[in-house]
């Protein structure tokens, strides 16, 4: 498994989140279909989402310096699945 990791100084912004997966910019592209583990911060909070994800989208952007990529929520832990659910249904109203 390919595990994504970003240093502080260089942060990966989410574009769209769903129950089903999130889209992200970046400046390195992955193999579709490859499996990764992915964390990322909900938005004015410390608390983060975990799960693995597979690779199902990878365009490149305008700026031909980075890649939209878009992962799939796979083996996701119920705990994990319940406060995605909440965040989103949060942003949703």
């Amino acid at each position: 498994m390919n595990k994504v990791t970003t240093e502080a100084s260089d942060p990966t912004l989410a574009k769209n989140v769903s129950a089903s997966g999130i889209l992200f910019d970046y400046k390195d592209p992955f193999p579709i279909n490859s499996t990764v583990e992915i964390e990322f911060l909900k938005p004015n909070s410390f608390d983060f989402f975990r799960s693995k994800a597979r690779i199902v989208r990878v365009e490149i952007n305008p700026d031909n310096k980075t890649y939209d990529i878009g992962v799939e929520f796979i083996e996701m832990p119920i705990e994990e699945k319940n406060k995605l659910d909440y965040f989103i249904s949060q942003i949703s109203i």
